[in-house]
């Protein structure tokens, strides 16, 4: 092992987790991803007592490219797309005067409301939980309070194997088949 001064190395501590619920966001970062057809959107909590969630995280895990960020994706393909006008409305009803022309680079800065919800997704074998974008809201109904935080989202698991009673007949090794 190379040698380390461990003297000069910050301990990691436990981060507090954000809670499920509705936040007012600022995108940091919108790239169009063309050949998907759908833009990923970086954002940070931008009011509150959760401000800069995000930046402080990155900051205390020494990750040097930031933007360690939430991650939205908005898809436009043709079938996603009055769930894309949602997100348009949303961002333009937070930011007045601000209007979307088709250029995601525009989207920088500009404040959203998001609520977001748990979910369980399985890691090595392990379910855990994550945070999820549940809805996309104007700033002012995540002000007002005027959202609902949906349910923890609970895995699909695989079904039970069926019970013995299922309306097939059980062959024997011993037993002559009937065909």
């Amino acid at each position: 092992m190379k040698s380390i001064d461990w003297n000069n190395v910050q301990e990691a501590t436990e981060s507090r987790r954000l809670a499920p619920g509705g936040y007012v966001c600022g995108i940091v970062r919108a790239e169009d991803l063309p050949d998907k057809e759908y833009l990923r959107i970086l954002f940070d909590i931008a009011e509150g007592p959760d401000k800069n969630y995000f930046r402080d995280m990155a900051e205390r895990m020494q990750l040097n490219g930031w933007p360690y960020a939430g991650v939205l994706i908005r898809s436009y393909k043709p079938k996603a797309q009055p769930f894309f006008k949602g997100f348009l409305t949303a961002v333009e009803a937070s930011n007045p005067g601000y209007h979307f022309a088709n250029d995601e680079r525009t989207l920088a800065r500009k404040l959203v409301g998001l609520v977001l919800s748990e979910e369980e997704y399985e890691y090595n074998g392990e379910i855990r939980t994550r945070l999820r974008v549940a809805s996309v809201r104007s700033a002012d109904a995540i002000r007002k309070g005027d959202y609902d935080t949906p349910p923890l989202k609970k895995l699909a698991r695989a079904a039970a194997p069926a019970a013995a009673n299922d309306g097939f007949v059980s062959v024997d090794d011993d037993e002559d088949i009937p065909f």
